[in-house]
């Protein structure tokens, strides 16, 4: 007999086809979080459970990078908002810098392999640049494992 309250039934939440946002994790119970934005983000019930999965994980990890932007120019509050596919332009309307790169999410371990494709100005010389930190990351983190 399922648990039923005097307002409402009581139904079991279903996370199928999510992931720990900070593990990756989609075999363990799974918090529902509501940021700033109200974007929805999912996190693993268990804190010790989550940082084991880091701890394997992080050993095996060459490359993180997580929202990574480059902006060459002045970069004003407006640059990211402004620009890209939606706008089909990657020059900054107010303050006329280029966005070379927006908002890049990645990891590689060890054994993988990355290919970045693209068309010509899409950033992929940007980004390759980013990853061998020839240039800084306007925003964002990278993480880089010395071999």
């Amino acid at each position: 007999m399922p648990l039923k309250f005097e307002d409402r039934d009581f139904k079991v939440e279903n996370f199928e086809g999510k992931k720990c946002a900070r593990c990756g994790s989609s075999n363990s119970f799974l918090d529902e979080i509501y940021d700033d934005n109200a974007d929805i983000h999912y996190y693993c019930n268990d804190t010790d459970y989550c940082d084991s999965n880091l701890e394997v994980g992080e050993k095996n990890m060459i490359l993180d990078m997580r929202n990574v932007s480059k902006v060459f120019g002045k970069f004003c509050p407006k640059c990211l908002e402004n620009t890209g596919a939606n706008f089909n332009s990657s020059i900054c309307p107010t303050c006329k810098s280029v966005v070379g790169v927006n908002d890049v999410n990645l990891t590689l371990a060890s054994g993988e392999v990355l290919g970045i494709v693209g068309e010509s100005g899409s950033g992929k010389s940007t980004l390759l640049q980013l990853i061998y930190q020839d240039q800084k990351a306007s925003l964002g983190e990278i993480f880089v494992k010395d071999l």
